[in-house]
Formats: C-alpha cells, sequence, structure tokens
C-alpha cells in the first residue's frame, strides 16, 4: 500500500464534500454531519499516519463536518453491531473493499451491493456484482451491461436512477 499525498488527500477532499452534501443531517436524519476515517495506525503506522495527518489538516477546512478516527476491526465489529452509528466513513483500498463487503452482507449479500471507483471530475466506473453460492460453488458475475439490460443504472453516489418498467 503505497500512497501519495496527493492521492490522500484528492480522496479526503471528496469524502469530506460527501458528507457535507449526504452526510445525516444533510439528509434531516441526524443533528450533523460526519466523516469517520477508518485506518490501522497502531499497527501500519507509515501508510494510515499520512491519512491520519492529512485528515485532521484537510478537516479544518470543514468546520461544518465533525471527525472521527476508528481502527478496522473495530469499525468492523461496530458495522455489526450498531452500523446506524456511522454516517460517512473514508478508508484507503484494502479496508475500503473489506468494509464494503461486510456491508454488503448486512443488506442482503454481495449480490445486492455494487461499489464504483470514482474519480471526481473524471469518468468512473461501477465494481461487477456477483455472488457466490457456496453450497454449489458458483459464482455469477453480472457486469454492467447485464445491470443496464436487466433495468438498473447506478449514479455516482451507488443511487439507483432509473429502472425499466416491471424489473426487479
Amino acid at each position: 500500500m503505497v500512497y501519495s499525498r496527493f492521492q490522500v488527500e484528492r480522496c479526503l477532499r471528496y469524502a469530506f464534500e460527501y458528507a457535507r452534501n449526504h452526510g445525516k443531517k444533510a439528509r434531516g436524519k441526524g443533528d450533523e454531519n460526519t466523516l469517520g476515517l477508518v485506518g490501522k495506525t497502531n499497527v501500519l503506522t507509515y501508510v494510515y499516519d499520512l491519512w491520519e495527518r492529512a485528515f485532521y489538516e484537510v478537516a479544518e477546512e470543514y468546520p461544518d463536518v465533525k471527525t472521527d478516527y476508528c481502527h478496522v476491526d473495530a469499525t468492523c465489529m461496530w458495522m455489526v453491531k450498531n452500523p446506524e452509528w456511522f454516517d460517512v466513513l473514508v478508508t484507503g483500498n484494502m479496508f475500503g473493499d473489506i468494509i464494503t463487503d461486510l456491508g454488503a452482507q448486512l443488506q442482503g449479500g454481495l449480490g445486492v451491493a455494487a461499489s464504483g471507483n470514482i474519480h471526481p471530475g473524471h469518468s468512473f466506473s461501477f465494481q461487477n456484482f456477483f455472488t457466490l453460492d457456496r453450497e454449489y460453488r458458483v459464482i455469477t458475475y453480472f457486469t454492467e451491461i447485464q445491470n443496464i439490460r436487466n433495468g438498473i443504472r447506478v449514479d455516482m453516489e451507488g443511487g439507483v436512477i432509473w429502472r425499466k418498467t416491471g424489473s426487479r
């Protein structure tokens, strides 16, 4: 895991803007918008030291967004126990992949949740939906083309923006 300051800061700025515009307060679901940094600063000291320093420096430009920090293992535990505690989370690729898989399972499984690779101001893509049936050892992939054929179109924030009539 090698990140440059530029990469980390770009990701953090996007996360702060997202928290400001789509957090609990912005949606009328809470008293404040909160952005939580997920890391493992007690073990991955070099990688997440950069994320943590940049996080608190960028946070000074967003006084309306409350900040929080949580180790990745504690985040996973609390996502299972009390997922409503979280608002918006930001982390690096590896932890993000683990946390989104956990979040997908909490809402019904990997087959119902997609994740995106978003590059603000540029093109972006959503990763394939997939399901794994352990009993029959079958993996099914749904590409974006299949999603469109099935009547599902996803916007940049991951919400469904249109569906074919009669599709589920």
